[in-house]
């Protein structure tokens, strides 16, 4: 089973929604269109999802990563007959001159400080009549205009860069812009419902469109070698997740807005208060205005009641400290209550922005608990693993010791079987030696053959002369017949002889004759006795 792949911002995964989906999607349901039958590749492929869905259009298709795990994953997610992925740069492709009909490779240019090999490579391994798909972020739209920064992205092009760059390698090229943008549609209902990503085409192409936000660019060596595209192109949601996305955008903004009218209206009663306290601190000067016309018409009676004023400005410097007094503490608590009421403030947006905390980091508990599961599945199976390991081991080591004690007697039986082979060299050495005597003993026996030959054949002569004189001396056959038996069977002693010497050379010129002399010749020697008449020797 594949490891699921991690979305870290830099490879779009099918599971992702809202506008990446849409950017990243529409880009290969267009070139869809044009891979019908065609050999196809997916240069810098990623997770593999967008060579899997050209994989139901064209004849075959190769997704091309630089990544192992990922290709690994790729092949274990997306299994088609005419679907495979290989491990390569994009810079230095391992195909053949030649190899494809079409070529696609989207968001990729960016990533890389090697644009022109990348380009260059693409080239090489299209056929002649060949044409690529290729797309890259307009910088303008994408970062300048934004103030957008992606750590991802090496270098982005601008639209007179990148139509430099495409020239150089590819002479023909047809442009198009894309862009997330938001449309009311109107169509005809089908008769049953569509299952899949739709298309949604319009023939109004003369109205004006923004700029750009990604360039998709048509390349070939000739112009006749593009295929013919729409004028326009748009991508449905079906399930709405871009729409659900503007709308908890709008409701985020009409909470916000809300928000900010009920602080205008805190603030409001804060200025309301404010000018309160001002007024009380205007009433209170002109209570203390109104007491110093007081003092003064007292004074006028000062002649008259000397101890009596005396008493009075002693009353009135007291009165007037606790009315500084009062004063005073009127000012610290308006300075305290503004103090206060800054707090109140600083305490709200703190508030708000624990919530928001709050809310992220149980959803990141949320995700340790699933993680933390699926990590005590993946332990208890390791632990599982690792008990039928240790069993191995235990029977492994077992067997060891099995093989040791039977190696030891191995290696006696070979020490034993040594000492037999040294002797049976012995052996042979003597045999050696014996079968060179008895190579001279054959020779001789040859030899006397060869005489007995001889003598054969001279007694085989005198036998016809001796017939011979029989036919001439017929009349003498009865005084010579005993003769003739006599030379009759020497006759046929000779003939036994010669008979018995040729078995006896036939024999002896086996191997099994030389292997048995030894004990022939011992044997000899314990029971000697002539041989018999007529038998050849053993």
């Amino acid at each position: 089973m594949s490891s699921p792949v991690e979305f870290t911002g830099e490879r779009f995964l099918p599971e992702c929604s809202g506008e990446i989906w849409a950017e990243h999607w529409h880009r290969y349901l267009f070139a869809a269109k044009f891979v019908g039958g065609k050999k196809v590749l997916d240069a810098a492929c990623g997770e593999g999802y967008g060579s899997a869905w050209l994989a139901r259009y064209a004849g075959s298709v190769v997704g091309l990563d630089l990544d192992q795990p990922t290709v690994t994953n790729a092949r274990a997610k997306y299994r088609a007959p005419n679907l495979t992925f290989e491990t390569g740069s994009v810079a230095a492709m391992p195909f053949a001159d030649a190899s494809f009909d079409c070529a696609v490779s989207f968001e990729t240019l960016e990533h890389l400080a090697e644009q022109d090999e990348m380009l260059a490579e693409l080239r090489r391994v299209l056929k002649p009549d060949g044409f690529l798909v290729i797309s890259t972020p307009n910088r303008v739209e994408y970062s300048e205009k934004r103030s957008f920064h992606n750590e991802f992205h090496v270098r982005e092009l601008d639209e007179p860069e990148f139509r430099a760059l495409l020239a150089r390698h590819f002479p023909a090229q047809r442009w198009f812009g894309q862009k997330l943008l938001f449309n009311s549609a109107v169509w005809p209902l089908p008769e049953t419902s569509l299952t899949g990503p739709e298309w949604i085409s319009i023939d109004d192409s003369t109205r004006r469109m923004p700029a750009p936000m990604y360039f998709v660019a048509m390349a070939a060596a000739s112009a006749s070698s593009i295929p013919q595209a729409a004028p326009l192109t748009l991508l449905a949601d079906p399930d709405d997740a871009m729409y659900r996305e503007y709308e908890q955008t709008v409701s985020r903004a009409a909470t916000l807005e809300q928000l900010t009218m009920e602080r205008q209206a805190i603030l409001a009663d804060r200025d309301r208060h404010i000018r309160h306290l001002e007024t009380l601190a205007i009433e209170r000067e002109h209570i203390v205005e109104e007491r110093d016309r007081q003092l003064a018409g007292q004074s006028a009676r000062a002649s008259a009641m000397e101890k009596l004023i005396a008493e009075r400005e002693q009353l009135v410097v007291l009165r007037d400290k606790v009315i500084a007094e009062k004063d005073r503490v009127l000012a610290a608590t308006n300075e305290r209550a503004a103090e206060l009421e800054r707090l109140v403030a600083e305490r709200e947006t703190i508030i708000v922005e624990r919530d928001a905390e709050l809310a992220a980091l149980n959803r990141r508990v949320e995700t340790a608990e699933k993680l933390v599961a699926a990590r005590d599945a993946t332990l208890a199976a390791v632990n599982a693993r690792i008990a039928e390991a240790e069993r191995l081991i235990a029977h492994r080591e077992q067997v060891i010791v099995e093989r040791d004690s039977q190696l030891a007697a191995v290696n006696a039986r070979a020490a034993t079987l040594e000492g037999l082979v040294t002797e049976r060299e012995r052996i042979i050495v003597e045999r050696d030696a014996q079968l060179q005597a008895g190579n001279a003993l054959r020779g001789t026996l040859e030899a006397l053959v060869g005489e007995r030959d001889q003598q054969l054949q001279a007694v085989v002569q005198r036998s016809n002369e001796i017939e011979q004189v029989v036919v001439l001396r017929d009349q003498q056959l009865a005084d010579h017949q005993g003769r003739l038996a006599q030379a009759a069977t020497s006759i046929a002693t000779l003939q036994s002889e010669k008979q018995a010497l040729r078995d006896e050379v036939t024999r002896r010129g086996g191997w099994r004759w030389w292997l048995a002399l030894p004990y022939h010749r011992i044997r000899r020697g314990l029971n000697p006795a002539p041989p018999a008449t007529g038998q050849g020797r053993s």
